[in-house]
């Protein structure tokens, strides 16, 4: 009787840490999809504010490059073991600003200006989403 208590006994307990181990798989992978998803939402924009620039074949061609090469530096900044936080933070913002300055350089006049009131809409939307997950319904 004391065995089949004993192995009844063991049986639920490793059982149960399967059961466990499952979920926190299940749970990892669920975030890791997630976090693939991004990169889709991230190129569906680039689509998007592309075709809304009305840009020509050239353009298109040359911010693609300028967006694989700024991709390139930002994979560069992130290998880099030797840059803090800050330091890593800092250098993003620069690869930021050399990335509006080559696409500046690209864009027409009439263009840079559908681009700018584009990000600004972009930031007002968000500045009105965190209001709206502010104010308490």
């Amino acid at each position: 009787m004391k065995k089949i208590v004993l192995f009844t006994g063991m049986m639920v307990a490793l059982t149960s840490m399967s059961f466990s181990q499952i979920q926190r798989k299940a749970a990892k992978l669920s975030t890791d999809s997630a976090s693939m998803q991004a990169p889709d939402n991230q190129q569906a924009g680039r689509k998007e504010m592309m075709r809304e620039l009305n840009l020509s074949r050239q353009q298109k061609v040359k911010l693609k490059e300028a967006m694989q090469d700024m991709k390139a530096k930002k994979q560069a900044v992130d290998a880099d073991t030797t840059l803090n936080a800050s330091a890593r933070q800092q250098k993003m913002r620069e690869l930021k600003k050399m990335q509006l300055e080559k696409m500046n350089s690209i864009l027409n006049e009439e263009q840079k200006e559908k681009l700018k009131q584009m990000r600004l809409n972009k930031k007002t939307g968000k500045k009105e989403n965190e209001e709206d997950a502010t104010i308490p319904q």
